[in-house]
């Protein structure tokens, strides 16, 4: 084969090639052309109205896609677009980056609050923040990832990365004053049940001593283990300080409860100490009024025996006072005589029973005639 018909053969297979490929590369540019169109719409919108910015820019990447799809080449044959597209490039980020900026600055203002709620002991709070911060973040890089270079984002997003770790010691803090705070609970939880075991006791601690005793003991443990509760400052001082925990409240109400509590116990042991005291005082008044009753009774006993006995012997001188006549009518005889002392015997119908008569003052009688007489006095006794 000569060079001439190589030369003709090429042209015919070369020809056909270029007139197929003329059409699919002029489509291609038309496409081109309308999508940017489209770009420079997004460019315009995407500082006043991202929704419609994204749309066009949507428009646009998918006019881009059908050129490239009927022209792979048609880029690299052609400069100018090529810098068109970049140009868009650029501008899809930016719409991207905008779309991606709220969102990040969602995520750090939500690590913000979890900071916060950290310092504050709300660990489980501070933990859902953290989550939503990453997941806004984890959505922002998405889009953009470019919006970590936008102003100070990138330094904000290394220290929220490291709070992660200040969680961590932040548990491990919490966890050791709940513990604190469940010994503190512990503690009020004794003293109350205690309290209210010593307020059904003083129903009837006025009743007695013993059972006012029993009251006031049981209240005395009750205020032992509360005055130990108050050794746990650290407890009481985060109870007050972040009421929000549920072992804060529980501090709290028991706390409450355990004070009135005391107060409504102490008041009726008060009145049940009176009670008792006006009961000692009647008791004490009843002894001593049975006491001063069995000493009377004694003693009327005894004075009766003697008021006997005086009977008896005032029968006795009776008695002998009537044997006497004879003896005091037979003195009467002896006128202006005195006799200092005159032994008399005298026989009463017995001789073992002598009576003994001695004469000791004078005195005047009178007869049963009616003379006067000097007369002694007699004095009776029994011999031995």
């Amino acid at each position: 084969m000569t060079l001439f018909k190589c030369l003709m053969l090429g042209l015919v297979l070369i020809i056909p090639v270029a007139v197929a490929s003329e059409p699919d590369n002029v489509v291609a540019v038309g496409l081109l052309e309308e999508g940017f169109v489209h770009c420079t719409n997004a460019t315009q919108f995407s500082r006043t109205d991202q929704a419609v910015a994204q749309k066009q820019y949507e428009m646009y990447i998918a006019t881009l896609a059908r050129a490239i799809a009927i022209s792979p080449k048609v880029l690299t044959e052609n400069g100018k677009l090529s810098r068109q597209v970049q140009q868009c490039a650029r501008v899809g980020d930016d719409i991207a980056r905008l779309r991606a900026l709220p969102l990040l600055e969602q995520g750090l203002l939500a690590c913000k609050s979890a900071k916060k709620l950290a310092k504050g002991d709300y660990l489980s709070k501070a933990r859902i923040k953290y989550k939503e911060y990453r997941e806004l973040k984890n959505r922002a890089i998405a889009l953009s990832n470019t919006v970590q270079k936008v102003g100070s984002n990138s330094s904000k997003i290394r220290r929220c990365d490291k709070f992660e770790q200040g969680l961590v010691a932040a548990q491990t803090r919490i966890d050791k004053q709940e513990q604190q705070a469940l010994a503190l609970i512990s503690l009020l939880q004794r003293s109350t049940d205690s309290c209210r075991v010593a307020q059904r006791m003083a129903i009837q601690s006025g009743q007695s001593r013993a059972k006012l005793g029993a009251t006031q003991s049981m209240l005395a443990y009750a205020e032992e283990y509360f005055q130990d509760s108050l050794l746990h400052t650290d407890a009481t001082d985060r109870a007050i300080r972040f009421p929000g925990y549920s072992t804060s409240k529980n501090i709290k109400e028991m706390t409450t409860h355990y004070t009135i509590c005391k107060e409504e116990l102490v008041a009726v042991i008060s009145a049940a100490t009176q009670s008792v005291v006006r009961q000692e005082e009647l008791a004490e008044i009843q002894i001593q009024t049975r006491i001063d009753q069995a000493v009377a009774l004694a003693v009327s006993k005894v004075m009766g025996e003697r008021v006997d006995q005086q009977n008896v012997a005032v029968i006795s001188e009776n008695e002998v006072s009537v044997d006497s006549v004879a003896i005091v009518d037979v003195i009467s005889t002896v006128s202006d005589a005195t006799v200092d002392k005159l032994p008399v015997t005298i026989n009463r119908g017995a001789e073992e029973n002598p009576v003994e008569v001695t004469y000791t003052n004078k005195r005047l009688g009178k007869r049963s005639n009616g003379r006067r007489v000097t007369s002694d006095v007699v004095q009776v006794t029994k011999s031995w």
